[in-house]
Parts: structure tokens; C-alpha cells; sequence
């Protein structure tokens, strides 16, 4: 009697009282209850990006949401109990509290297990049933949150600036007020711009005390200012969060970008340098030591001390093992630094390992990427160089010294594997006596060995100590890197050298003839390397010409570094006395650093020199005629002869002409037609030369200069295999979401106008009467298409939507004309309408395909494009 008494059917007193206590502590408060440990666990187990300006809200990615879907679950779970049994819906109002509180439980736990979509329905459910109620405001900001989340930043604008403007017009929870400036600041963080952040930060520093959050929020406009050049607010907010010492992530990183806003014209680094170095010692930095080393180079960089900058950028590389984008930065640093040394060897290898680490979304990654490659391209060709003239060096030594050096070489492998044998044979001595020492211990295995006292006082415990030693490193002496059991590195990288092994050598004749062999103890394997027969020797020095000419050019045209080209295309020409087939292009090259240098004789030289050798050339009549490009630029078809002229060049292999005449065209008229095709060969050119900087920026250029041209789509091609071109970086979020959308639909979508269709309406039955719309669609039919035969039916389309169908229609001409007609009928569409539905005309093959995707906005833009535009 008393349940029936208390069911949801009437309005009373004691029925509101009773549903509000019940649904209150037995629904909502358990679901709120399980949602608050989950969010515990998320601030728990989130990783914040210390490296760029933090998030206001870290909410972590889909799979921390996921992993904790069961505090969700259940939230989700009691809030649809409360909202299913405790409902009493009287008068278009809701008169138990905590039905709309649970569907806003529901909301939020769909938002922190990353279903944005049902939580936006949620949320969007929320603020139009309930809209008479309070619940609204926070409804309308989780709306808010959900849009950023999904990064549809202009909807999530909107709902701010509307929750924004009721507030001190409506009743507003405060806890709302509070939040709305965290979250405006959230977004444009977001969006990536902070600036526009900093005010709705300042306010919302003021609003929310709740130390661990404000302590958040003013270290984001920490990062704001620093970012900004504003360094005297940026440190000043800094000190405020050490003060706070609330989280000892949010502290250290707080000290480290101290460090970095340093200045060495206005302050002394002494104190700074010793509060690095005793961090360095501290425990809990044990895994920060990486950050901390690179705190103390860019402290020794504003000092000026370049060599202990760099010491210090080569520990943060050692040291860095889990923080991937330190490493990255670290590594990053050091190959500038080594670069502005000339050390390129150095600057290569540390380039590649910041390559190796460092996100996409790095700034100037495309930049970093390219300077990569050029610098191992110097790199690569440099060590061609001193591996075969070391090969050749070697080559030309007497038999008896050469057969002496390699057997020292094969002498050190064997020593080192004696070495391993006998660390093994002690390693597997260890563990047979550590594991008899636990025997004897007895059952006591718990007890401290030997009767308690010191470790190093217990002679059975060091004992035991030492075997495990022994049994997990062996045998080493006692000095520094001790862990490293080989400190040197004894034998060729044979992957440098050229030349196929197959097969084992018996044994190593006084004579030019060499075995092949893959021992490293035999002879063979180091001679077969070796340039010891005239036809090898002419190999070898044609691997030297080719990689000098190419690092040549390298420095000249991508490193910009003329001293160093001129040096290398120098060595050309010594090596290279007699002709070569790059000769000439060197000289030209040399004529021309000489000429920009100033240094008029050697100009001089080297003009005479192609002048003299090779007078028909098209090198020789440049030099010879200083106007002949004016000359040519007063004949007819001036670019089209020229175009012909260095495509032949470039048939002939004569890159450095096609790279000349293609400069020369650009100054005559960028606006030709044959501009697009010289920048093209321009391009390949100094890909043939291996310097692929230049080449990149000359595809680049002709992609976004000349869009429309014929060979663009070449240029496009080869970015894109490079991983250099993205058709959608200028995009808007908001745009690429769209094309994304339109992507999907089309894989799943087949369009198919002379098939039979359908016309549906998607409708949020919260809003919108169903069954109303079907009497007025049938209405509307008997009226105005009695002979088509029409039906009208519904069914539930996902959660409060519903769909409508009109069937059937014999193709999409006449599903159109019908749908074009129906939704202009003020009859079947009265005013305001129209925001609660969305009426498409479907295929009967695609019909099915929606139901069960139920992403109605995914398929209204195919609609749109296929239909409507149509």
C-alpha cells in the first residue's frame, strides 16, 4: 500500500517528499559518489605537458578515459534509475530536484569516459527540457567543456557567450560564475591562442580558491607571460607557485622555467647554478636530472660559456629516458650549438636522435626536419671521403705492415671474447653459489642475515652480496663506467663500405687476390674492403669526386657556408687533375663563390680555365657575354628557347646550368607559363645533387605559387611521399572537421539517384510532438500527393531522437521534388521547427547504413553536397 501510495502518477506532497529523499540518497548521491572517485583517479593517473602551456582542464585521452569507465558506469547507471522511477513530470515542470540533477550525472559521466557525443546530447537534452530550472547554467557549461573537447571551438564560444550574458540577469549558481572565466580560458588555450586566454585566467585566479586549481591556473599565465618576453610577471607568478608547494611536478617545473628566464646582463648565475646542482643531488630528482642539466645549459648559454653548455646538453641527452621531448629538445640544442662549431659530425648524429623524439606539432618541425637531412647529407658524403681515402691509405701499405695491422685488429676480438667467456663462466659460478648460500639459510629467509648488524659488518651477507654482484655484471674493474663492458670500439663499420660478402676464406694469400670472408678473425674480411687492384682504386676515387662535389654544393647552396664549399670543391680539383665529368661544373661553381667573394685572380683562374678547355659550353658563353641572358630576353619565345636549353641541361646531367637558367628565368618574368615547369626542374635538380633542402623549398614555393599549373601535382606527389606536404594545414578546425565528416560519409555512403529513396525526418521528441508531425505529414500527403501511394512511419532513431519515414519514392529526382516541396509547407514545418529537425532525402541501400551509424550530421553534409548543391 505504501509504494502504490508513493508512486509518480500524482502530484502531492508526500509523493514530491518521498521521491526527493529517495532519489537523492539512493540514486544520485551513490552516482555522484562513484563519478568523484573516478575523478580522483583521473587526477591521479593524467600526464600534463609541462613542455608547452598547460591545459586548464586536463581530462587525459580516450584510453584513460576508458580505463576508468566503471566509476562512469555506475554514475551513469544510478543517475538513469533516479531519472526512469523518481520522475514526476506536472504542468511541463519537474518536481523532484534531483531527476534533472541526475540527467546532468548522466551528462558528465558519458563526458569522462571521452563519449562526447552522448554527453553533448546530454547536456544539449538538459538545457531544453529543463530550461525553466537552474540546472540549465551548468548544463549549458559541460555543453561547453563537451564542444572544446571535440574541438568545435566556435559552438563552444557560443555557449559561453550566451551562460556569459544571463549571468546577473537570471539565477546563475555561483559555483557557474566561478568556473565560466576557467573555462573561456580553457578554450583559447585550446585553440591555440593563449594571449587571448590571459584575461579570463587573471579573473579566474581571483575567483577560485581552491588552492590546487589556482595554483594550476596561475601557472598557466606563468607560461602566458614567459611566452610573451614578459619576464619580470612571469617570474614573479613563478614564485607565487613555489610558495604554494603544492604539487611537486607543478614546483619543479616552476624552478626550471625560473632558470630559463635568467639574464646574465641583470643577474649573477652563481646561486642559480649551486640551486641546480644540489637539485642534482636531491632523490626525488632522480628522474628529472635530464630537465635540470638542460636548465644549467641554457644558464652557461646566457653566460656565454658555450663549451660547458654543451657538456651539460650531452648529459640531459644521457640522462633523459622517459621524458621523449626533453631528449628531443636536449638533443636539439646541442646539434645548434654543434653546428655553430662546424662540427657537423657531431651536429648530425645529435640531429638525428632529436628527429627521433620530437613530435610533429613542434614548431618549425618541417624546418628541423629539413636541416636534418642536409647535415647528414654533408655527413654522409664527408665520412665517404675519409672511409676511402683510409681504405686507399691502407691499400698502399707494405703487405708484411698491413697483414701486422690487422692481425692486432683480430688480435682484440679474440682478447674481448676471452673476456666474455671467462665473465660468463663467473656469472654461472655466482648464481650456483648465491643459490646455495639461500639453501643454507634455512626457513628463516626473512630474517637478516648473519644475525642482523651493519651490511657491510655481516661477513655472509657481503658475501652473498658480491655473488649476486657477480652474477648480474661479471667481473669488471673497479673504475669510472664501470657498467660498460666494452668502452672502445675495435673494428670497421663495414656497413659504410661497399662490397658483398659470401662466403668463408680458408686462407690469405701474399697477393692482390682477396677471398671473400665473414670472419672477423680472418684476414679477408678486412682486405676484401680494400682498393687493391687499379680497376678498385678508380672506384674508390670516383666515390671521393662524387661525394666532394655533392658536399661541395651542399655547403654552398643549403648551408650557405662559402668558406667551407670553397675548400671542398678546391679538393675536387687537386684529386682530380685530369678531366672528370664534374669538372667543369666545379670550376663554374668556384668561379662563382671566387666572384662573390671578391677575390678577383682566382674568378679570373677559373674563368680562363673553362674558357680555355671547354669553349662551346654554355658555361664558356655566360662568362664570355655578361648580357647574354639581356640579349636572349630581346628575341621572341625568349623563355620557351630557354626552357629548351635547360632541359637539355638537364638531360645531359648538367644540374648546376639548370639551376642558373632557372634563377635567370625568375628574374625576367615570374608571370610566364613556363615559370611552373622551371621551378620544377629547378627542384629535381638539387635533388640530383642530394641537397634536398633546396629542393623542398622549390617545390613548396611552386605548390603554393602556382596551385593551378601542370606540374604542380608532381611537386604535390613528391612532398607527400617526403611527408612535407599536408593539403589540409590551412584548414580551419572547423573546416577540417568538415572535410573529415565528408570523408567518412563517402567511405560508407554509396550514392546511387536512380534507385528507389526515401525521405526522413530526424526529430528530438523532447522538443517536437512525433506523432503530431506523422498527422501533419499525412495530412499534407492526402492533400498534395494522394496518388504517390505514400506511407508514413517512426521508430526510435538513438535515445530522445526519433525518425520519421515517407516511403517510397521511385528515384531521387522525385524524393526531391517531393522533400523541396514538403519542408516550404509552413503547414507540415510551423516556425521554430526547423532547429529540431533534420529532414534529408536517403537511398533505400543507405537507409539501413544510417540506422546503424546514427550519425545524422555525417550524413545531412552529403546530403547537402549531393542533393541540395545538385
Amino acid at each position: 500500500m505504501f509504494l502504490n501510495s508513493c508512486s509518480t502518477k500524482k502530484n502531492t506532497w508526500t509523493r514530491r517528499a518521498f521521491h526527493n529523499v529517495t532519489a537523492h540518497y539512493n540514486g544520485w548521491w551513490n552516482g555522484n559518489e562513484s563519478l568523484k572517485e573516478g575523478v580522483l583517479e583521473l587526477e591521479k593517473n593524467k600526464v600534463d605537458n609541462y613542455n608547452k602551456i598547460l591545459e586548464v582542464y586536463n581530462y587525459g585521452d580516450d584510453q584513460l578515459g576508458q580505463s576508468l569507465s566503471s566509476y562512469s558506469d555506475r554514475a551513469i547507471e544510478k543517475g538513469s534509475i533516479v531519472a526512469q522511477q523518481h520522475s514526476m513530470w506536472f504542468k511541463k515542470r519537474e518536481h523532484v530536484k534531483w531527476v534533472p540533477q541526475s540527467y546532468l550525472l548522466i551528462g558528465k559521466g558519458y563526458f569522462y569516459k571521452h563519449e562526447f557525443q552522448s554527453a553533448r546530447m546530454t547536456f544539449e537534452f538538459i538545457t531544453k527540457k529543463y530550461h525553466y530550472d537552474e540546472v540549465q547554467f551548468e548544463a549549458m557549461l559541460w555543453l561547453a567543456k563537451t564542444y572544446i573537447e571535440i574541438e568545435n571551438y566556435q559552438k563552444a564560444e557560443t555557449f559561453l557567450d550566451q551562460l556569459n550574458s544571463k549571468i546577473g540577469k537570471d539565477d546563475v549558481p555561483k559555483d557557474v560564475i566561478k568556473d565560466i572565466d576557467a573555462v573561456y580560458a580553457d578554450l583559447y588555450i585550446k585553440m591555440g591562442t593563449p594571449e587571448a586566454a590571459e584575461p579570463y585566467l587573471e579573473k579566474a585566479i581571483f575567483q577560485i580558491r581552491k588552492k590546487k586549481i589556482n595554483t594550476r591556473l596561475t601557472y598557466i599565465l606563468a607560461q602566458i607571460n614567459q611566452e610573451k618576453g614578459n619576464a619580470t610577471e612571469a617570474q614573479r607568478l613563478y614564485n607565487i607557485v613555489l610558495k604554494r608547494n603544492t604539487e611537486y611536478k607543478t614546483t619543479f617545473n616552476a624552478k626550471m622555467n625560473l632558470a630559463q628566464l635568467y639574464d646574465a646582463e641583470t643577474s649573477d648565475s652563481r646561486a642559480l647554478v649551486k640551486s641546480l646542482k644540489k637539485m642534482l643531488k636531491d632523490v626525488k630528482n632522480i628522474h628529472y636530472k635530464d630537465q635540470i642539466y638542460y636548465a644549467l645549459a641554457e644558464v652557461s648559454i646566457s653566460d656565454k660559456e658555450m663549451g660547458l653548455a654543451k657538456d651539460y646538453l650531452r648529459k640531459s641527452v644521457a640522462y633523459s629516458v622517459e621524458n621523449d621531448f626533453q631528449k628531443a629538445v636536449s638533443s636539439l640544442d646541442a646539434a645548434h650549438l654543434f653546428y655553430d662549431d662546424k662540427n657537423f659530425k657531431l651536429s648530425a648524429a645529435y640531429y638525428d636522435t632529436a628527429m627521433m623524439y620530437l613530435p610533429e606539432d613542434y614548431p618549425n618541425y618541417r624546418q628541423v626536419k629539413r636541416q636534418t637531412a642536409i647535415v647528414s647529407d654533408l655527413v654522409n658524403n664527408l665520412k665517404v671521403v675519409q672511409i676511402e681515402d683510409s681504405l686507399q691509405f691502407m691499400a698502399a701499405m707494405p703487405r708484411p705492415e698491413l697483414n701486422a695491422l690487422i692481425d692486432s685488429m683480430i688480435q682484440v676480438i679474440v682478447e674481448e671474447e676471452e673476456r666474455q667467456r671467462e665473465e660468463e663462466r663467473m656469472r654461472q659460478q655466482a648464481i650456483a653459489m648465491g643459490a646455495q648460500n639461500r639453501r643454507s639459510m634455512g626457513p628463516g629467509m626473512g630474517s637478516p642475515v648473519g644475525g642482523g648488524g651493519w651490511y657491510f659488518y655481516n661477513p655472509q651477507a657481503l658475501s652473498m652480496g658480491f655473488s649476486e654482484f657477480i652474477a648480474k655484471w661479471g667481473s669488471r674493474k673497479l673504475e669510472d663506467n664501470w657498467r660498460l663492458s666494452n668502452k672502445q670500439s675495435t673494428s670497421f663499420d663495414l656497413e659504410e663500405l661497399d662490397g658483398e660478402i659470401t662466403a668463408d676464406s680458408l686462407s690469405v694469400v701474399d697477393s692482390n687476390a682477396v677471398m671473400a670472408s665473414t670472419d672477423p678473425k680472418d684476414r679477408n674480411y678486412y682486405l676484401q674492403t680494400l682498393p687493391l687492384t687499379p680497376e678498385l682504386l678508380v672506384a674508390s676515387d670516383e666515390k671521393i669526386a662524387n661525394a666532394l662535389y655533392q658536399a661541395g654544393f651542399i655547403y654552398k647552396e643549403s648551408l650557405q657556408e662559402y668558406p667551407e664549399s670553397i675548400m671542398t670543391f678546391e679538393d675536387f680539383t687537386e684529386r682530380n687533375e685530369e678531366e672528370h665529368e664534374l669538372s667543369i661544373q666545379v670550376y663554374f661553381q668556384l668561379y662563382l663563390l671566387y666572384d662573390q667573394a671578391g677575390n678577383e685572380p682566382k674568378a679570373l683562374y677559373y674563368k680562363d680555365l673553362i674558357v680555355g678547355r671547354y669553349p662551346d659550353s654554355d658555361y664558356a658563353k655566360l662568362l664570355l657575354d655578361p648580357d647574354y641572358f639581356k640579349e636572349l630576353e630581346k628575341k621572341n619565345n625568349y623563355l620557351t628557347d630557354l626552357y629548351e636549353k635547360t632541359y637539355k641541361a638537364y638531360e645531359k646531367g648538367q644540374y648546376t646550368m639548370v639551376v642558373y637558367n632557372s634563377d635567370q628565368a625568375l628574374e625576367v618574368n615570374k608571370e610566364d607559363l613556363t615559370i611552373p615547369k622551371f621551378l620544377y626542374l629547378k627542384a629535381i635538380s638539387m635533388a640530383k645533387t642530394d641537397v634536398v633542402d633546396s629542393m623542398v623549398v622549390n617545390l613548396e614555393k611552386l605548390v603554393e605559387e602556382y596551385p593551378n599549373a601542370e606540374v604542380t601535382p608532381l611537386a604535390q606527389n613528391i612532398l607527400t611521399n617526403l611527408g612535407l606536404y599536408d593539403p589540409d594545414a590551412k584548414l580551419s578546425p572547423e573546416e577540417l572537421r568538415e572535410k573529415q565528416q565528408m570523408e567518412a560519409a563517402h567511405s560508407l555512403y554509396e550514392i546511387k539517384k536512380d534507385s528507389p529513396h526515401y525521405v526522413i525526418l530526424v526529430i528530438d521528441g523532447t522538443l517536437v510532438s512525433v506523432n503530431a508531425t506523422k498527422i501533419r505529414i499525412s495530412d499534407y500527403n492526402k492533400k498534395s500527393h494522394s496518388a504517390d501511394d505514400l506511407s508514413v512511419s517512426s521508430l526510435i532513431f538513438d535515445g530522445v531522437w526519433q525518425m520519421i519515414t515517407i516511403n517510397k519514392f521511385k528515384n531521387a529526382r522525385g524524393a526531391m521534388m517531393y522533400y523541396r516541396d514538403m519542408v516550404s509547407n509552413a503547414y507540415v514545418f510551423p516556425d521554430g521547427m526547423n532547429e529540431s529537425v533534420k529532414a534529408v532525402v536517403i537511398s533505400v541501400d543507405n537507409y539501413t547504413k544510417l540506422y546503424h551509424d546514427k550519425d545524422i550530421e555525417k550524413y545531412t553534409k552529403l546530403f547537402e553536397k549531393e542533393y541540395e548543391k545538385n
